[in-house]
């Protein structure tokens, strides 16, 4: 059975319309694939026409001042994708023409925030470079075709290898075809997202179902293995809200390597410090679960000496600033 065209053919019949498929342009694709990280489709559908409509081009992203960004991007989880995504937007804009010329994937690999995955998506899809954009996706789709017990979290190059000779074999009837391993990269994420899904897999619509090894056995909920769970760990932050005689809010921007680099919030005060809170939000983060706390502070706990940092904000112009997401159910910002 052949592995690439059965799975392009399902592919071409199958795959999901979304709204940066179909583009050659290397911003949007690196775009869209930067927001995908640890973010559902769905999610990143509506954050992606944002940015494409406030940043049209990677100047108008290098340009935009990091507040703004950020603020673009609030809601969005995992900042730093955000903060890497500007500097590299810089980066391309100052070196590499806008990204108008044809970039390698050394040099994608190079930029803030880029790994392996990102770049071999990027020149696969807008250049059609022969190789494999190793994600869940193609671990789990790989993993249970061929009946691999290697834990994804210690692969090694198993999975690397694999796809690549897969991409090899198939290359002569994929070019035949039209087809090419930006396509294939596609292909494996649609089938691993709607078909091949971590629980209830829909076996019989998966294309690959007479070759799956995993199937056959019974297996395919087993896998991939994972060699150790990562154990979620509990965090509590205490904030107070100080709102001055003029009716603006106090607000802080969180500095230093932790969560919420860059954004803004209320005065955070010690774990220790006594405080009514009149509001308790529960966050997730990937291993986190944080207590957020947040009491109505006076002007009696303002920091004696405000940095540059902190800003006296009117209610109203709240919108202008990134909260993280846990601030904005207690600060309304429209």
């Amino acid at each position: 059975m052949d592995f690439c065209g059965t799975l392009l053919e399902w592919y071409e019949a199958h795959g999901r319309t979304l709204p940066w498929r179909g583009t050659k342009a290397p911003y949007r694709v690196w775009l869209s694939e930067v927001m995908l990280q640890q973010t559902q489709v769905a999610q990143a559908e509506g954050y992606y026409r944002r940015f494409t409509d406030a940043c049209p081009a990677v100047e108008d992203l290098a340009a935009m001042p990091e507040d703004d960004v950020m603020r673009l991007w609030q809601g969005l989880g995992y900042y730093s994708r955000c903060r890497n995504l500007h500097r590299a937007a810089k980066q391309i804009a100052a070196h590499y023409a806008g990204g108008h010329r044809r970039l390698s994937y050394e040099e994608w690999r190079a930029l803030p925030g880029v790994g392996d995955y990102t770049a071999a998506a990027v020149t696969s899809i807008v250049w059609g470079e022969r190789r494999a954009a190793i994600d869940g996706n193609l671990y789990r789709v790989l993993s249970r075709v061929f009946r691999i017990d290697t834990p994804i979290d210690r692969p090694g190059s198993v999975f690397r290898d694999l796809a690549a000779a897969l991409l090899d074999e198939g290359a002569e009837g994929m070019a035949r075809r039209g087809w090419t391993a930006g396509e294939w990269n596609q292909a494996m994420m649609d089938l691993g997202a709607t078909v091949c899904t971590p629980k209830s897999p829909r076996c019989a619509d998966c294309p690959l179902e007479a070759m799956c090894l995993a199937r056959a056995e019974g297996a395919q909920e087993l896998l991939p293995r994972k060699a150790s769970r990562v154990k979620v760990t509990e965090r509590t932050l205490r904030y107070l809200i100080i709102e001055n005689e003029r009716g603006e809010i106090l607000l802080h921007r969180r500095m230093g390597r932790d969560i919420w680099q860059g954004l803004w919030e209320p005065l955070e005060v010690a774990a220790s410090h006594r405080m009514k809170p009149e509001h308790v939000v529960s966050h997730r983060l990937t291993h986190r679960l944080l207590r957020i706390e947040i009491g109505r502070g006076t002007m009696a706990d303002v920091p004696r000496e405000l940095t540059e940092d902190w800003r006296w904000v009117p209610r109203e112009e709240l919108v202008h600033y990134a909260l993280p997401k846990p601030f904005t159910k207690v600060l309304p910002q429209e």
